[in-house]
């Protein structure tokens, strides 16, 4: 009998082994980190159509033309500015870089937050937010904002510190979207089969989704877990049957990026037109997506490097105009600014020369002068205590 018994204990665990190792070979492949393929999920990524953005124009009275600028004159970019509003997270993790931000591109946006460890007497951080854990502070931060800033929310865009973002830029992104049901986007990652929105990108979310999952009490902000916090708040919203959009714009390019605007042209000379679509006229990024020209995040150099580029990228954005893009009818965009006289300014800035001195020179003194000035690039306006 204790034979017979031996026998099936055997039996049951070497049944039980073998089922173990069956279930291990089929989790493995199915819940480990894979690759995504945004072509295989073309319902992920709503595209912003020309097409579409032009019948959106019409329909509050306006349209593009080109070169016809009239003196009565609105932006683009303002006008936008007045139907999607975008309020800016942004997460501390080094004081320095939060100086670059706020000396750059933050301004650009409707109303902005800073979360910390810390206060700084210069930038005003929330530091009451702060955990050692990152889904505590995401979900402390989001927490934060829809119990207490809820009339100033309408999109939000959620990155660190070490970015920078065009906001001009999101809005034509967001302008078809409709802002009353739950969003969820930027670039997409999966991991143990959830696709999610990663902050190293930039998240974009609107604050119907905030009280989704306020709600719904679906913000935990008790977990004390050591999972990336981006990938916690997409399987949150998974439960809600909310998923990531790429908002890829009308090529299929990405908007969304985890490198800096030079690494992007370092990157193209290095490869030697390996990763150059020819037909198409787009580099490509290393998913195999196009860079965007309406592109919304990348990352600024590193603090230890010495082409500290946000000051340059600023002024390229907004100060420097090369074509003028003007609405017909009632309504127009602005000439651009008179491209020279701005470039003076910028080069008086760090030169004893007066601008009319500068407008005054030929050609060449001018080159010359803007060259040697290029030797050494303006730095980030730190402030200095």
């Amino acid at each position: 009998m204790s034979l017979l018994l031996q026998i099936f204990k055997i039996f049951v665990f070497s049944l039980g082994a073998t089922c173990g190792i069956i279930l291990a070979w089929w989790y493995i492949p199915n819940y480990t980190d894979h690759k995504y393929s945004i072509q295989s999920h073309p319902h992920f990524h709503p595209v912003t159509d020309s097409k579409y953005f032009n019948h959106w124009l019409a329909e509050h009275g306006l349209s593009r033309e080109k070169n016809t600028c009239s003196k009565t004159t609105s932006l683009e970019s303002d006008y936008l500015k007045q139907h999607i509003k975008i309020t800016c997270v942004i997460f501390i993790s080094n004081i320095k870089s939060a100086y670059r931000v706020y000396s750059s591109w933050v301004e650009k946006c409707d109303n902005f937050y800073f979360f910390g460890p810390n206060g700084d007497p210069f930038i005003p951080i929330i530091t009451t937010t702060h955990s050692k854990y990152p889904w505590q502070r995401l979900c402390k931060s989001l927490e934060y904002l829809i119990l207490n800033e809820r009339t100033h929310l309408h999109w939000i865009i959620l990155v660190t510190d070490d970015k920078f973002v065009i906001p001009e830029n999101l809005r034509y992104s967001l302008v078809l979207i409709n802002s009353t049901k739950p969003f969820y986007g930027g670039r997409i990652k999966s991991h143990i089969n959830i696709l999610y929105s990663q902050l190293n990108s930039g998240i974009v979310i609107n604050v119907a989704t905030l009280e989704l999952l306020l709600q719904t009490n679906s913000l935990p902000c008790y977990l004390q877990n050591f999972y990336d916090a981006d990938y916690v708040l997409g399987r949150q919203l998974v439960f809600h049957s909310v998923y990531p959009k790429s908002l890829l714009d009308e090529n299929k390019c990405n908007r969304f990026h985890s490198i800096s605007f030079t690494q992007m042209f370092s990157s193209y000379v290095r490869s030697k037109l390996d990763n150059y679509d020819l037909a198409a006229g787009h580099l490509r990024d290393k998913d195999g997506l196009c860079f965007s020209n309406t592109s919304v995040t990348f990352d600024m150099p590193d603090l230890t490097s010495k082409e500290m580029f946000e000051t340059v990228y600023e002024y390229m954005l907004y100060h420097f105009r090369r074509t003028p893009l003007c609405y017909s009818a009632s309504q127009y965009l602005s000439p651009p600014p008179y491209s020279e006289k701005i470039w003076a300014e910028s080069i008086s800035m760090y030169t004893n020369k007066s601008d009319e001195n500068i407008l005054a020179m030929t050609k060449e003194q001018y080159y010359k002068l803007w060259t040697n000035l290029t030797l050494e690039l303006p730095q980030s306006r730190e402030i200095i205590t």
